[in-house]
């Protein structure tokens, strides 16, 4: 579920409580919820639990979340509470709310809630929340001595009040929930957390933010919805749609890749089918429209908008860079092209990964950035991902000119290399034609080398039709040709080898068509990089279509 979900809590959720508390229910249809325990030891009946919590009609997945904050809530518990942190959209207050109604009734007989939230996003647009915000520490404060039924302390000064509160809370025994705090200023913060570091024993606190901050309590850092939690939620918005309900299982699970698992994210698209003033009635419908969507009513400005001014000039180039790879890239390739120093770039990554902004590998070795995010940053910093592709392009040409040709004892360089070249694809194809012939030219052999059929085949027609355009007739006549010579010869190898073996593969993977080569990377280096008679003759006999010839004219 989303940051934004604050509606009535499903009586289900309530009977856990109830059951938890060992006593009965007494339900209100608004506003606070009344649980009322057991007879306390000597037979006096417990005090009726008092919460402010917002209402849950629906919560799917996060159990290993939820029994992390269990832990972290737990008297024994050696710190104030948890943190949970993690972008926009992903489900951070849906998960302190679903936890705060889990906690204990007879071990927290009071939750509060507060939020900081000063903005909601619907199907509509975005909507403010000047009725619910708390815009600064005092008026929290303040939220809190009025739950505890403290009002005196209002008149206090306001120095004073931090204390009074504090006393307050000794003599009861509470849950606070304090929702998006990242809305107060950095001072504010501060005070915040000196204060919750200082809570009574009988107390804990359960923070959301999307800033990950250096505190004694424990972090819970939330990532995308599991696939099979997200289709959970997807049907349980289809029972309220149509459009949606009529979206095969396909579809739903693009619509989970599409958002990359962000709850808010599937549920804004969802709220654009059939909608009043929409023309979505299909979820690619949608998605599409998610991109460009117009202000007032854009999902990524609201998940990612708030971020842009709190990147680092170093943190902006890394973006900016891995805006260009759909595949994890190198640390070293990140660096280049954000012009920092390795050891500089892999902390700027590390910090990036911690605030959940980026998706890194265990080794924390490659990174990438989601797609979305990729898109809203292409939006907002045109400039910055522009500077970043004329150097990916540059490193890339100077990589392919270096290794590429007929050196076939440099194609390992290149192989190791190739998601970087990959990545600059599309970029030389946007560009200009001359620079983008000759670096067909120059890929010729290690895309027929290395079985790369499928890559080659698409980007030799797109090749053609840039020279078309360009009235480039002789590099046009030329990538048809090896075009279409190559998709022959790629059909005769995979009927002579039909399985790849250790031996004939050069990195194969299942279902590109590679791998149906008669001779690996050793081979490159021993026969066709030294060219010995024998080698050469031996390859031959081998090869059906015949070798490759070594005369080739560079352009």
């Amino acid at each position: 579920m989303d940051d934004q979900t604050t509606l009535d809590a499903s009586r289900h959720d309530r009977h856990d409580e109830h059951i938890q508390a060992g006593g009965d229910v007494a339900y209100a249809p608004y506003g606070t919820v009344h649980i009322t325990t057991g007879p306390a030891a000597g037979g006096t009946p417990a005090p009726p639990c008092r919460s402010t919590l917002p209402h849950q009609p629906f919560f799917f997945g996060r159990d290993k979340e939820l029994d992390t904050i269990a832990e972290a809530i737990v008297p024994e518990a050696r710190t104030w509470g948890a943190l949970i942190d993690g972008p926009g959209g992903i489900g951070k207050t849906a998960l302190a709310v679903r936890a705060g109604h889990l906690a204990p009734a007879h071990q927290f007989p009071r939750k509060v809630f507060l939020s900081a939230k000063a903005r909601e996003l619907t199907p509509a647009g975005e909507r403010p929340l000047a009725d619910f915000m708390l815009p600064n520490y005092m008026a929290l404060l303040n939220e809190l001595a009025r739950e505890l039924d403290q009002e005196g302390v209002l008149r206090l000064d306001p120095s004073e009040r931090a204390a009074a509160v504090r006393r307050a809370l000794a003599d009861t025994h509470a849950l606070l929930i304090i929702d998006n705090v990242e809305s107060l200023d950095e001072p504010e913060r501060v005070r915040l957390y000196q204060f919750l570091s200082r809570l009574p024993l009988t107390c804990k606190a359960i923070v959301t933010s999307r800033r990950r901050t250096d505190i004694d309590a424990r972090v819970v850092r939330l990532d995308r919805l599991l696939p099979a939690d997200a289709l959970d939620l997807i049907a349980e918005l289809a029972q309220t749609n149509r459009h949606l309900a009529r979206a095969d299982e396909q579809a739903r699970t693009e619509l989970y890749e599409l958002t990359n698992g962000n709850p808010l994210l599937i549920r804004w698209v969802a709220g654009q089918l059939g909608r009043p003033g929409s023309h979505c009635r299909t979820i690619p419908q949608a998605c599409a429209y998610m991109k460009n969507a117009p202000p007032g009513n854009d999902p990524l400005e609201f998940v990612f908008g708030d971020l842009l001014d709190t990147f680092t000039e170093s943190e902006s180039q890394v973006l900016a860079a891995l805006t260009h790879f759909t595949q994890p890239a190198k640390v070293e390739w990140i660096a280049e092209l954000a012009e920092l120093a390795p050891p500089a770039a892999q902390t700027t990554l590390e910090d990036l990964a911690d605030r959940a902004l980026l998706v890194s590998d265990e080794a924390a070795e490659a990174f990438l950035l989601p797609p979305l995010s990729a898109t809203f940053l292409r939006r907002q910093r045109p400039e910055a991902v522009a500077q970043a592709g004329s150097r990916l392009t540059s490193s890339a040409l100077a990589l392919v000119l270096e290794n590429g040709w007929d050196h076939y004892e440099r194609f390992p360089t290149l192989e190791a290399a190739w998601l970087q070249v990959a990545a600059a694809l599309p970029l030389f194809l946007a560009g200009d034609n001359a620079r983008l012939q000759r670096l067909c030219n120059a890929l010729y052999y290690f895309l027929e080398f290395s079985g790369r059929w499928d890559e080659w085949r698409i980007l030799f027609q797109q090749a053609e039709e840039k020279a078309i355009a360009a009235g480039d007739s002789y590099n046009a006549g030329w990538r048809r040709t090896r075009r279409e010579g190559g998709t022959i010869c790629a059909g005769k190898r995979r009927k002579c080898w039909p399985a790849p073996t250790a031996a004939r593969s050069i990195g194969s993977a299942p279902g590109r068509g590679r791998g149906h080569l008669p001779f690996d990377c050793a081979a490159w280096a021993t026969g066709w990089g030294k060219t010995t008679p024998p080698r050469l003759r031996r390859t031959r006999r081998r090869w059906p279509c015949g070798a490759p010839s070594r005369r080739r004219a560079r352009t």
